[in-house]
């Protein structure tokens, strides 16, 4: 087993992965869930995604996008985060 620990820079929005090659990898963060409340009552898994979102982690979901999920609920109860 191994222990990699990367040095994430805002600034240039990249991940450090070697200091002495210089080797970094562009930093592209979005958010892997990303839902509205369902209009069934109940607990449900964000696997798979439903129609109402949950575990999307698509890479062009980012700052700037726009996603269209159906509002079942009155309020909508958006949640989104990491998984």
């Amino acid at each position: 087993p191994a222990l990699k620990i990367w040095k994430l820079d805002r600034e240039s929005m990249c991940a450090w992965f070697d200091d002495e090659r210089r080797i970094r990898v562009p930093l592209r963060p979005f958010c892997g869930v990303v839902g509205v409340a369902r209009a069934q009552a109940g607990k449900f898994s964000t696997i798979p995604p439903y129609n109402t979102g949950g575990n999307i982690d698509t890479r062009h979901v980012t700052a700037g996008s726009t996603l269209f999920l159906p509002v079942e609920v009155k309020g909508a109860l958006f949640s989104c985060g990491v998984r």
